[in-house]
Formats: structure tokens, sequence, C-alpha cells
């Protein structure tokens, strides 16, 4: 079950961040207006900022299962190669030489880090 939710949590913050980016390309969809506040969302960007609330409370639900020194490197830097991928697929980001090997640097520290759990 706790890999479940470690995965489940990935999914949802990967997700969530491209689909709010992806959305502030859109035309605005939904508007709130109150005196001086306004906000205008587009209904993809508000989804992804669901799933972003998503990945929030079974992020908290993870947090007491493992060692914050363990859970935190490995959940962060899994969610920026994800989100790193899923920009270059879905966003038509450029890919750099330096985001390669800033990469590569990630995962070996993932490994590093894990050595020896």
């Amino acid at each position: 079950m706790k890999y479940f939710m470690i995965i489940l949590y990935l999914v949802l913050t990967v997700s969530g961040l491209i689909l709010y980016k992806k959305g502030t390309n859109q035309e605005f969809l939904l508007s709130i207006t109150g005196g001086i506040f306004n906000f205008k969302i587009s209904l993809i960007s508000l989804i992804g900022l669901l799933c972003y609330l998503g990945s929030f409370l079974i992020y908290i639900l993870i947090l007491p299962k493992y060692n914050l020194t363990f859970i935190y490197p490995l959940m962060t830097s899994l969610s920026y190669i994800g989100i790193y991928l899923l920009s270059i697929f879905v966003l038509k980001e450029t890919v750099t030489i330096t985001g390669i090997i800033g990469s590569i640097i990630i995962m070996a520290g993932i490994v590093l880090v894990n050595i020896g759990r």
C-alpha cells in the first residue's frame, strides 16, 4: 500500500503541474469576481490544481511512514524527472544538454541516497 501511495503521489504531482501549465495557454473559462479579487482559470488548469492538491494530501499521509531523509529526496527528484520528461513530450519544451546532465546527476543522487536502505 505504501508503494501505491508513492506512485499515486508522483502521478498526481506531475500531472497536476503539467495540466496547470498546459491550461495557462488556453482561453480562460472560469471566472470568479468579487470586489478587488478577480480569479480566472481554465478548466484544464483547475483539474491540474485539483490533482496537485490531491498529491499534497497523499504526501502528508506518506511522510509518517518513512524517514524524511529518505522519502523527501526520493519523491522530489522523481517528481522533477517526471516533470522534465513530460514537459518535453506534452508541452514541447526544448531539451538541453545541461538538463539531461542534471537529470542524470539527480538519478545518481537517488541511487546514492538509497544505497544500504
